[in-house]
């Protein structure tokens, strides 16, 4: 029974913490627009990096199927102008069509992931310019904001500082 009397101060302490956390979150209307459009923008820079990074693992894999590939088409020409006999030489020409077929299946997506990649690259980097910017904007209203509830803001340090006091009291079963 003795830790009531902390107990009830702490709940006190809770209640009023939240509530200055709820004016403190309560932003004006162009505040509020701008910390919208910044967790917007945080989240498609987000999602557009992990596309892009998805990407650059397929033109990854693309680029070493094609290596492959082109060293087989590699050995098919080879082997085709080491060829003395026509039914060889035929055998040849047909293994070296398939590699070069096999070749081509490849470098087309290669060459269109490259160029998805440079979009979404670009793409990047103007998101990245606006998030930037749209977060400058905002920490300085931010600024403002709380310099301007200030009193609130020292409220919310107290009541964390005798919060802690008061937790540092109770033991921790309980």
């Amino acid at each position: 029974m003795s830790f009531l009397p902390v107990l009830l101060e702490l709940q006190g302490i809770h209640d009023n913490l939240t509530i200055i956390q709820r004016d403190l979150s309560a932003f004006p209307p162009e505040m509020a627009k701008l910390d919208t459009e910044l967790k917007t923008l945080v989240k498609r820079v987000d999602g557009l990096s992990k596309t892009l990074e998805d990407a650059r693992s397929s033109q990854t894999t693309l680029s070493k199927d094609l290596s492959q590939a082109q060293k087989l088409e590699d050995t098919a020409r080879t082997a085709l102008k080491n060829t003395t006999q026509k039914i060889q030489y035929t055998a040849a020409i047909r293994e070296l069509d398939e590699r070069e077929r096999q070749k081509s299946t490849f470098a087309k997506p290669l060459k269109d992931v490259e160029t998805r990649i440079e979009v979404m690259e670009r793409d990047l980097a103007e998101l990245t310019v606006q998030r930037d910017q749209t977060r400058a904007q905002f920490e300085e209203l931010h600024s403002i904001f709380l310099a301007e509830h200030e009193n609130q803001v020292l409220a919310r340090e107290k009541e964390l500082a005798r919060k802690l006091e008061l937790e540092a009291k109770l033991d921790p079963i309980e």
